[in-house]
């Protein structure tokens, strides 16, 4: 993991992009895989997930947070925006 992606791990809550949400979702379903292996394994650390309350905003408030999740990433910090 660079210590970019490491330093935002650490520090605030991010979003995936649509199609890593519904893969994810799919993925939840199995989990021991999850927990154990991926958790577990290959990130070394737990990872939840939050879903979203199922209303008619759900879409756009999950893409508003995506977009500011991609906006920190590019950022990196030093901005003064609070993302590093």
């Amino acid at each position: 993991m660079s210590r970019k992606v490491e330093a935002l791990w650490h520090r605030i809550e991010a979003h995936s992009s649509d199609a890593v949400d519904q893969v994810w979702h799919a993925h939840l379903t199995y989990t021991r895989e999850y927990w154990d292996t991926f958790c577990g394994r290959v990130l070394g650390r737990p990872l939840h997930h939050t879903p979203g309350n199922g209303d008619s905003t759900d879409h756009l408030t999950h893409l508003r947070n995506y977009v500011q999740t991609l906006e920190r990433y590019t950022c990196g910090g030093g901005c003064g925006c609070g993302c590093g």
